[in-house]
């Protein structure tokens, strides 16, 4: 299992705050005075201050190490922001139904859950949570083409045993940083691309 503690100083490399997506949200939000929002599975919540400001936002992740930093970075500012240690599949066991205008769960969040019956819990959990005409906006790359994951965790233990023996801290000043370096630039021509055609 990969350490989070030892990467989340790049989390904004491979995750950037991108002004597009909170537009995109935003856009369901219009004429909603007291929105309610639920960040599922939020990682380090790459959301702008002006937006937290705005709404009253609930995040969780199932990892506490995201969770206790979110604590730490948002809880004492001047905003409404709410943060839970919690797995997507707990989300209906402890918030209230009926209760959020907007779910979301960005950034290819969805597809670890690696289980369809947990992925169907999660969508209907979610039903439940929505308010009558509640959204839920999902982001999540089209891999219908590629089917990745098994050649994604085979690629990801090979790395594994080639760089098992490296110090971390050679690994976080080189490695890591080109890694963030190259899908920066890669979701950049994407994005260009995509505006091109």
């Amino acid at each position: 299992m990969v350490n989070i503690v030892d990467w989340l100083d790049y989390y904004s490399d491979f995750f950037p705050h991108q002004d597009v997506e909170v537009e995109f949200i935003e856009s369901y939000l219009e004429n909603q005075d007291n929105a309610k929002l639920l960040y599922v599975e939020c990682g380090m919540a790459p959301l702008s201050k002006d937006f937290l400001s705005k709404y009253d936002v609930t995040f969780t992740d199932k990892f506490s190490e995201y969770t206790s930093l979110l604590n730490k970075r948002l809880i004492h500012k001047n905003n409404r922001v709410h943060i839970f240690n919690l797995d997507p599949i707990d989300i209906a066991r402890y918030l209230a139904k009926d209760f959020f205008s907007t779910i979301f769960c960005l950034h290819n969040k969805m597809i670890f859950m690696q289980d369809d019956v947990l992925i169907k819990k999660f969508l209907f959990d979610s039903k439940m949570l929505l308010k009558e005409n509640g959204k839920i906006i999902l982001g999540l790359s089209n891999f219908s083409k590629y089917d990745l994951q098994k050649d994604i965790i085979e690629f990801v233990q090979k790395l594994y045993l080639v760089l098992k023996d490296v110090p971390m801290e050679e690994l976080r000043k080189e490695l890591i940083s080109n890694i963030a370096e190259l899908a920066h630039e890669q979701a950049v021509k994407e994005r260009e691309a995509e505006k091109s055609a």
